[in-house]
């Protein structure tokens, strides 16, 4: 993934929604794996100090992991 096209002719910045779409298509990709992370975390009995739900612990660490591949 980069920020711009490597054809010659079209040398243009890739659009914010573009990049938008790939964020969003890589947290449905990789929440299983973040969901189920969270779920063997709490079966150990490591539960977080917030009372957030398993749902959304998994979704927080799926976007806070994945922000950094579109840090550029």
């Amino acid at each position: 993934m980069t920020d711009i096209s490597h054809t010659a002719d079209t040398a243009t910045p890739r659009s914010r929604q573009t990049e938008l779409w790939e964020f969003r298509v890589l947290v449905a990709a990789t929440y299983p794996l973040f969901l189920a992370s969270e779920l063997a975390r709490r079966a150990t009995g490591r539960k977080p100090a917030g009372a957030r739900s398993v749902f959304t612990e998994a979704y927080g660490t799926a976007c806070a992991t994945l922000a950094c591949a579109f840090m550029g």
